[in-house]
């Protein structure tokens, strides 16, 4: 069967961290989401991933992996999972930086596969911050706090005084 991929058009249309509460040191894992419009062979296809931010991954390209579920024989959309899917290339996506960081991904089809009509939705990005982890401690010293009641609404509070 023969399919025409010309005028077709590839995108990331989603990233889904596993966690969207992120604490430091913590390792997650990302689906990416990818959508056609036709039948194409994505299988063993160069994906791009970068971080920046707090937390930072240099630029690597990632072999998507030769399993049927890539070989799509008509329009929709299939998720790969990044470190799952990817071991041998990265093992973890590990935080250890208190911040925001901006992920990347981006997939470009080459010419002689399809002709990709949108250029402009082979790459999506992902704002991933990861906050300061609290170790809650018990005192008998208060210091120089007090509990007082917000003069606006009715929520009590501790103040420094």
């Amino acid at each position: 069967m023969h399919h025409n991929v010309y005028g077709q058009d590839v995108s990331i249309t989603n990233i889904t961290p596993s966690d969207t509460s992120i604490c430091n040191g913590e390792q997650i894992k990302l689906e990416l989401e990818i959508t056609v419009d036709t039948a194409v062979d994505l299988r063993t296809q160069s994906l791009t991933i970068y971080m920046q931010g707090a937390n930072t991954l240099s630029s690597r390209n990632l072999t998507l992996p030769n399993t049927a579920a890539l070989n799509l024989t008509a329009a929709g959309s299939v998720t790969v999972t990044i470190p799952d899917d990817f071991t041998s290339e990265i093992s973890s996506l590990t935080f250890s930086n208190i911040g925001s960081s901006t992920f990347t991904a981006s997939l470009t089809v080459p010419s002689s596969l399809a002709s990709d009509t949108n250029a402009t939705n082979d790459f999506f990005q992902i704002r991933l911050d990861v906050l300061q982890t609290s170790t809650p401690t018990i005192s008998t010293d208060v210091g120089d706090f007090i509990i007082c009641k917000d003069e606006n609404c009715n929520v009590y509070c501790w103040r420094r005084f």
